[in-house]
């Protein structure tokens, strides 16, 4: 994998900050070692910026939040019907 800002091969990988904790696939936080930019790589397949992934984690907090509650009223309407 390059990196998205040079296409360089060099890395090596950093701690993960706090965004990546519940992400849609496993995220590694790296650092370029040409141009010292960081960036993400995703399901150890896809680099990309790390701008364009804290958007794909903005998502997908939002659909498994309208999961959360479309379950939740599920399960209320269900006890409630009773």
């Amino acid at each position: 994998m390059r990196c998205p800002y040079c296409g360089s091969k060099e890395k090596w990988r950093m701690h993960r900050p706090t965004w990546m904790k519940f992400t849609p696939g496993k995220m590694d936080n790296m650092r370029c070692s040409n141009c010292g930019h960081e960036y993400t790589r995703w399901l150890s397949i896809f680099s990309i910026k790390n701008s364009k992934a804290q958007k794909i984690i903005g998502v997908w907090h939002f659909i498994m939040f309208f999961v959360f509650i479309i379950l939740i009223a599920f399960i209320v309407t269900l006890f409630l019907s009773k």
